[in-house]
């Protein structure tokens, strides 16, 4: 009994050490799931009409096709990766998580370089 309650204790720490990061990871895979969502309605609307929003540059089919496969692979599928993957490595391991500044700073950091890449190629660069 004293050993269930010492790793239910454990557990609880190690759950308490990521809230924070793993909120920031799993909302935004969802946002980036939503957001490429939304490119992927208009690219299926240009699949059947070709001439929709073509005449809007950055709107074009290649640009939002590239956009949408970026922002699907970046945006929601590693967040949801970093989110899994950090927390059953540290319930594995038995361990907190680190300084869970460091996991924020790197969680922003990340959102911010793929919002730059999806501009980017929307921009055309």
């Amino acid at each position: 009994m004293d050993r269930d309650s010492h790793t239910r204790e454990l557990e609880r720490t190690i759950d308490r050490s990521f809230t924070w990061p793993g909120i920031l990871f799993l909302f935004s895979a969802i946002d980036w799931l939503a957001f490429s969502s939304i490119l992927l309605i208009l690219t299926s609307i240009q699949d059947l009409r070709p001439n929709f929003l073509a005449d809007i540059e950055w709107l074009t089919y290649g640009r939002l096709k590239a956009a949408l496969s970026s922002s699907f692979l970046y945006g929601w599928g590693c967040n949801a990766a970093f989110a899994i993957g950090l927390w059953v490595m540290a319930r594995l391991c038995g361990a907190k998580s680190g300084p869970a500044y460091l996991l924020l700073l790197s969680g922003i950091f990340w959102q911010i370089a793929v919002t730059i890449g999806v501009i980017g190629i929307i921009l055309g660069h």
